[in-house]
């Protein structure tokens, strides 16, 4: 027996989460018109389950798990936006450019939960102790320079003393400039989070501006340090460029290889 296509899953998750959510923030309210209401949305869901079994499409692919809801709705710091400057979705998220745009506009085709520039805290002592050994070993090689003082602190910003052919590393957008070495953390902004069904973080970054030799720097590190420290697996991080999602079919093509297969049990 056929399966549901993924276009017929997408249009049942958006029927059915909808008026879930609905009941959702309806729940624990005593006034009988809000009950009556609850009642009613219970009753199109469970005639919705039938129906969907009739129609032979896996429940299991329309339904969040409780973490992926969880965290869904959670509260999460996101990286400050100009709204003035910034684009919006076809669900009202403002991004940055026009390509987190189509990208987002795609995901959301799908009604995949995502997060946009959710702050993902890291520790990265160890990985920051490793790098200073390196640079004090270099500094040691390096007449002049001061291999041993590896950082200043000024500000709230991190201010590297490294060569002049890591200068990138005190670059602006550069996750090195938000280390904090009184605890060990480094903060980074993923472009788009979701959560896996087995509760994993998948994160897409998409990096449009490789052609800058600062930038192109700075997005090896963030993907680096994410599984360096083990914090994303190199499985649950997709990277793509401008060329990789430069027409629609593209993106779409992305997102039912990479992000849908795993969504869901």
């Amino acid at each position: 027996m056929a399966k549901g296509s993924a276009d017929t899953h997408a249009l049942a998750r958006k029927t059915y989460l909808l008026p879930l959510q609905e009941i959702l923030e309806l729940t624990g309210s005593v006034k009988p018109k809000d009950m009556q209401r609850r009642q009613a949305l219970t009753g199109k869901i469970q005639k919705m389950i039938t129906a969907f079994g009739c129609g032979n499409l896996e429940l299991e692919r329309i339904v969040l798990t409780s973490n992926q809801y969880k965290w869904l709705t959670g509260n999460f710091i996101q990286k400050k936006i100009d709204k003035t400057k910034a684009l919006k979705t076809s669900s009202g998220i403002y991004v940055r450019s026009k390509s987190e745009r189509d990208i987002i506009n795609g995901i959301e085709s799908y009604a995949v939960p995502i997060h946009y520039e959710e702050q993902l805290v890291i520790y990265a002592k160890p990985l920051v102790d490793k790098l200073r050994e390196t640079l004090m070993h270099r500094g040691l090689m390096q007449k002049g320079y001061p291999g041993a003082q590896l950082y200043t602190y000024n500000d709230g910003i991190i201010h590297w003393l490294v060569p002049s052919e890591l200068a990138w590393m005190n670059s602006f957008g550069s996750i090195w400039r938000s280390y904090n070495p009184a605890k060990g953390l480094i903060v980074i902004y993923n472009d788009i989070r979701t959560m896996l069904a087995d509760g994993a973080l998948f994160v897409w970054e998409h990096e449009g501006m490789m052609d800058d030799f600062f930038y192109r720097c700075n997005a090896t590190e963030r993907s680096s340090v994410m599984k360096l420290t083990n914090t994303v697996c190199a499985e649950n991080l997709l990277e793509t460029n401008e060329r990789d999602i430069d027409t629609p079919a593209k993106i779409i093509n992305i997102i039912e290889q990479h992000v849908l297969p795993r969504l869901w049990f």
